[in-house]
């Protein structure tokens, strides 16, 4: 059997194997793209959550409005990607800001520090 006869085979069976590594790679960034997003997604939802669990803690109940100012966001907005991004940011920038910068309250629950 000539050389070349032997060969072709071979080739054949190669480009098979191409086209079926071709498919799995899609395969593979597809599910990259979903996980990606899922847990982007996930994340940025809990650090919502976490900030506004901190702000109903320090401020107790009455502050909820305050709370629920936090916002999320993930990019892109519809589909998958394997560069998802969350966002997470309040509505009252100034509030929570003065909050934080707030002097002199050791005693954030209380109206008065104890006596």
């Amino acid at each position: 059997m000539p050389a070349a006869m032997r060969i072709l085979p071979t080739l054949m069976r190669l480009t098979a194997s191409i086209g079926n590594l071709r498919q799995a790679l899609v395969e593979e960034v597809r599910a990259g793209e979903r996980a990606a997003s899922r847990a982007v997604r996930q994340e940025t939802e809990a650090l919502k959550q976490e900030l506004r669990t901190q702000v109903t803690a320090a401020f107790g109940g009455k502050a909820r409005g305050i709370a629920n100012a936090w916002r999320a966001q993930v990019f892109p907005r519809t589909g998958v990607s394997l560069r998802a991004a969350g966002l997470v940011w309040t509505k009252t920038p100034l509030v929570i800001d003065a909050f934080e910068r707030q002097p002199g309250c050791a005693y954030p629950r209380a109206q008065h520090p104890p006596q």
